[in-house]
């Protein structure tokens, strides 16, 4: 009998995604060009699982995490493990609303709070 194909384990997966990313400068973003979540975040399948990129990147050196993962330099495509850390309810509630992504995303009427547009806007087109 044949042996299954390997899986690959987080380290080998998230090595990978480090070594993909475009680093442009010394300390600038590294960023990823995977499929874009509805959200705009880059994410991947992993064992099945859906996740967001920098949550796997982060997830893999930081396995005990049960919150959210937070982008220091504000770059969804960024997985600069430097740039990423852990932050409860109340820190991604904070940073939401220091970077102007709460409520009708920048006071837009015809978007709803996820930002994506309403279907009164969209009859309008």
């Amino acid at each position: 009998m044949k042996p299954g194909p390997h899986k690959r384990t987080m380290r080998e997966v998230r090595d990978a995604v480090l070594k993909e990313a475009w680093r442009p400068g010394e300390d600038s973003c590294w960023e990823t060009n995977y499929k874009m979540h509805k959200r705009g975040y880059p994410q991947l399948s992993y064992n099945g699982r859906v996740y967001k990129v920098h949550r796997f990147v982060y997830l893999s050196l930081h396995p005990r995490l049960k919150k959210h993962v937070l982008h220091k330099c504000d770059n969804p495509k960024c997985v600069r493990p430097s740039h990423l850390y852990a932050g409860t309810d109340l820190d991604n509630a904070r940073d939401r609303m220091v970077r102007g992504r709460h409520g009708a995303y920048n006071n837009n009427p015809y978007r709803d709070s996820s930002g994506r547009y309403t279907s009164y806007e969209l009859r309008a087109m």
